[in-house]
């Protein structure tokens, strides 16, 4: 929960490993939530051990513990959607321009695409996330074969 690219290793995220596939996620603490970064940051905790954390905590005599509980319960309660604002944030600045990628958000996996289009008036850039889901794919995979052969019948 500290980098939009790391992730608890686990069975299901084998094979994105295996293939060299990069994968991303958008739920990412905000540094200046201090109280909170203390508590998940100094102890590497992932989402799966901060639930039982905030769990066991809940139930403790000790105040620090249940307060801890509580700041980590307000955070799931505020980013329910598994995204967060300095997350989307940090996306932009760590995928490189045309990427394509996996995201994970809302406990499901899908293609996510980052592409930058120059704006010619201000010469600024301004930057797309293209984000496919099981549903999409079909439209993607006709969008993906009209370029393909587009470039292939210029040539």
């Amino acid at each position: 929960m500290s980098s939009v690219n790391k992730f608890e290793y686990t069975r299901e995220f084998v094979i994105f490993d295996l293939f060299d596939i990069p994968m991303y996620h958008g739920w990412v603490i905000d540094p200046q939530n201090t109280s909170l970064q203390e508590i998940i940051n100094d102890n590497g905790l992932s989402y799966n051990q901060l639930i039982e954390k905030m769990l066991q905590q809940k139930q403790s005599n000790n105040e620090k513990h249940v307060h801890e509980s509580l700041l980590i319960e307000q955070f799931f309660d505020e980013n329910q959607s598994q995204l967060t604002h300095y997350g989307i944030l940090q996306l932009n600045e760590t995928m490189q321009e045309n990427e394509l990628a996996v995201f994970f958000r809302n406990n499901h996996f899908s293609t996510i695409w980052k592409h930058n289009v120059k704006k010619f008036q201000k010469k600024k850039k301004k930057t797309n996330f293209f984000l496919f889901r099981d549903e999409h794919f079909c439209l993607f995979l006709i969008l993906v074969i009209s370029i393909t052969q587009r470039s292939f019948s210029k040539h």
